[in-house]
């Protein structure tokens, strides 16, 4: 029951009829047999699997990057249906922060089926690449899928454009219009609240443009607007490659899917079976009860539908009825509701042998077999628009020259594994190991991520001897951290006399007290040697944990701070020579907090959202009271230089008492603190420009220019200047104790 995530108070409860039971008990047996969290008992798991298929990706210094996997169902059911590919990742699947991307496609039934997972240890190109290259190696039928649907990340469709390029690109309307909410605010576009509301509204109508006309319109509706941040933003990021993401101007094979919700489903099951931060084994494990799930539902409606008695359904269509005998309950679901509208088809003219209709996507020309409506290119099925051609033209609605073969009962049967006797040989997985190497600079996360990889190994193994022994190796560590943090590079060479190296660590210990001040440090002794400009000599520890000698190559005694760039990114099959017991992977990340995006907290309630905002006038800092004062009559140059220490003249203060702001009237701005900044002719010219405020004051609005007089307004708490309520969003006025403006 506790594997199988029962709650644990109530099989206490159950327990406790017959015995004492705590829940520190249960966490105990639970607990008890779990698997370790290791790459080996992970693959060990694939490979006693029945045809299928592991491949490691590592990088050219054998470090783990990625996991492949595919059985022999999943491949079969993409070569049997691969005019399509859905992919998403998932995250916080396993402790050590890998990613889960899934790869699936649509049945002939609408069903949505997993073709193959990759645990990605990052999103790097040189990641993703070699991910979608495995992908095609082991998937002939690559060739045969027409549209590609992702999110709007940028390195994973720049990937698939490069590997797929006969396949159309499509962005998941979700995503897009997620983007366009984060990206269209006020804060990063720089504009009033109703403002931003008017932009966002017209910009999120755009992916449902039904045509290029529609879709200009609304643009030069944008453009209109006078927004240049937004303008740019869209020209650069969006407008290019709107056939991607505007529903109207789509000309692929998609069968009508907008979004990514299929997988988004998927990933909803994953999160109810697989846990959170789980280790390698147990995902695997509970990915394959997943798909074990998710096969037999989908085996248990194939045979209930190919047992179902056909009866001679009423069709009001000459034709409709072959349909239904023919194609897919789905297929042909969608098939009658375009029998519906063949009376709503309005023909204005005539087109060589096609006709011309009025549509919602504009003027189209249909024919008896073809049609440039979204729907038949889309769906590979015939719409209203042949249906009433061909019934103009007395010829029979149906002809299976309209519709793809995999629409159909015939082809959903044969290639469903469950109704066809298919004789499984029991092979075992191929694993195999790609190796990628990349063409930039490393980032200093990245840098330590691979150095935590391989301590972890060095922790492991220097373990694992004796007492006096491991003090040795202790001191050795102790010593490499000593020279790298000065900068020093070091050798290694491997000992067997451990009473000669204990000698010669003590020597080194008072060696390296007396090279503390000394620019070229040469230490002589048989454990370290100190890295000189001349040649050395490297070793390596080999498989019995001695040590090899290694080539000899120049070692430069100072470590360069630039960093150096490897070879161009490339694949390659290894000799079969690497074992994935060698392969490191990435360390355990610990779990930091609840995950992002929960809303609830622990017992149910909503989560108190932190307020982020200004801070009030009267609470900031006295500098930063200066400074903001300072501002009001004198430049942002002349304000650096007066905090700097210099003494500001009258020629710096701003003459023209409009165009100093009117919050110096403020009761909460103590001007006379500003004395100190000035000379005495500068402080009489500020006090000179004061008085003309204070007989004439005038207070503008920042964002129209005019005068509040009579009219609503509000002061921002930290600038102290006054707004009008129809400039700003009033709804944040009476929600808060302070009101803070854009800027502050």
């Amino acid at each position: 029951m506790l594997k199988m995530k029962a709650n644990k108070k109530l099989v206490q409860t159950e327990l406790l009829k017959n015995s004492k039971v705590t829940l520190k008990d249960l966490h105990n047996l639970a607990s008890h047999g779990r698997s370790a969290d290791s790459l080996e008992e992970a693959i060990t798991y694939l490979k006693n699997k029945d045809n299928g298929v592991v491949e490691l990706i590592t990088t050219e210094d054998n470090v783990f990057q990625g996991l492949f996997y595919q059985d022999e169902e999943m491949r079969h059911t993409y070569k049997s249906f691969p005019e399509m590919i859905f992919v998403d990742s998932i995250y916080k699947v396993t402790t050590r922060g890998m990613g889960l991307y899934i790869f699936a496609v649509e049945n002939s039934n609408g069903e949505t089926e997993i073709v193959a997972f990759c645990l990605c240890a990052s999103e790097e190109k040189p990641v993703i690449k070699a991910m979608v290259q495995i992908f095609k190696k082991y998937n002939p039928s690559w060739f045969s899928t027409k549209t590609i649907m992702t999110d709007k990340d940028l390195v994973e469709r720049n990937v698939f454009k490069e590997e797929f390029t006969s396949s159309n690109l499509l962005i998941c309307l979700f995503h897009v219009l997620r983007t366009f909410r984060r990206e269209i605010t006020t804060e990063k576009l720089g504009i009033t609240s109703g403002k931003k509301s008017e932009l966002l509204e017209l910009v999120q109508s755009l992916p449902y443009a039904r045509n290029e006309e529609e879709y200009w319109s609304t643009y030069e509706k944008i453009k209109n607007l006078d927004c240049s941040s937004l303008e740019q933003y869209l020209e650069n990021n969006w407008h290019n490659i709107r056939s991607e993401w505007v529903v109207g101007l789509q000309n692929a094979v998609s069968f009508q899917n907008r979004t990514n919700n299929r997988l988004e489903s998927i990933n909803s099951k994953v999160v109810q079976v697989v846990e959170r931060h789980s280790k390698l084994p147990d995902l695997f494990k509970n990915l394959d009860n997943l798909l074990l799930s998710l096969r037999t539902e989908r085996d248990s409606r194939i045979i209930k539908n190919h047992l179902k008695i056909k009866l001679n359904v009423a069709t009001p269509f000459e034709g409709q009825s072959q349909y239904l005998k023919i194609l897919t309950p789905y297929a042909y679901g969608i098939l009658a509701e375009k029998f519906k509208l063949i009376d709503k088809v309005k023909i204005v003219g005539e087109e060589g042998s096609g006709m011309k209709i009025n549509s919602s996507s504009g003027v189209l020309i249909a024919t008896s077999l073809s049609c440039t409506c979204p729907f038949f290119v889309s769906m590979q099925l015939p719409c209203h628009h042949i249906f009433k051609v061909r019934q103009l033209k007395n010829e029979s609605l149906f002809s299976s020259t309209l519709f793809a073969s995999r629409w159909t009962k015939a082809y959903y049967m044969k290639n469903s594994k469950v109704l066809t006797q298919t004789e499984v040989t029991n092979q075992n997985v191929s694993l195999d190991v790609s190796t990628i190497s990349r063409n930039r600079i490393f980032s200093q996360n990245e840098k330590f991520r691979m150095m935590a990889a391989r301590v972890q190994k060095l922790a492991s193994v220097g373990s694992e001897c004796s007492s006096r022994v491991f003090l040795q190796r202790l001191n050795t560590i102790e010593q490499i951290v000593s020279y790298w943090e000065r900068n020093i590079e070091v050798g290694v060479q491997g000992i067997t006399n451990i009473q000669q190296c204990s000698e010669d660590i003590k020597q080194s210990e008072t060696c390296r007290q007396s090279v503390e001040d000394v620019a070229t440090p040469q230490i002589s002794h048989s454990c370290y040697e100190a890295v000189q400009q001349s040649s050395s000599t490297l070793f390596q520890i080999n498989q019995d944990g001695l040590v090899d000698q290694v080539d000899h190559c120049e070692v430069v005694e100072q470590l360069d701070n630039s960093d150096v760039a490897v070879e161009q990114p490339n694949i390659k099959e290894s000799a079969g020579n690497t074992s994935f017991l060698e392969i490191p992977i990435l360390p355990i990340v610990k779990k930091r907090g609840r995950p992002k995006g929960n809303t609830k907290t622990v017992i149910g309630l909503p989560i108190k959202k932190m307020k982020v905002g200004g801070i009030p006038f009267e609470k900031k800092h006295p500098n930063h009271k200066d400074k903001q004062m300072l501002l009001w009559f004198v430049s942002t140059e002349d304000v650096k230089k007066a905090v700097a220490g210099t003494i500001l003249s009258e020629s710096s203060v701003e003459q023209n008492p409009n165009k100093v702001s009117s919050a110096c009237l403020d009761k909460c701005a103590d001007v006379n603190r500003l004395r100190r900044y000035f000379t005495a002719d500068g402080w009489g010219s500020v006090q000179h420009v004061m008085s003309v405020k204070r007989k004439s004051p005038i207070w503008l609005c920042p964002n129209c220019e005019v005068d509040i007089k009579d009219s609503g307004s509000v002061c921002c708490s930290g600038c102290l200047e006054w707004y009008h309520l129809e400039c700003i969003n009033p709804k944040t006025i009476l929600q808060q104790n302070f009101w803070f403006c854009q800027k502050c």
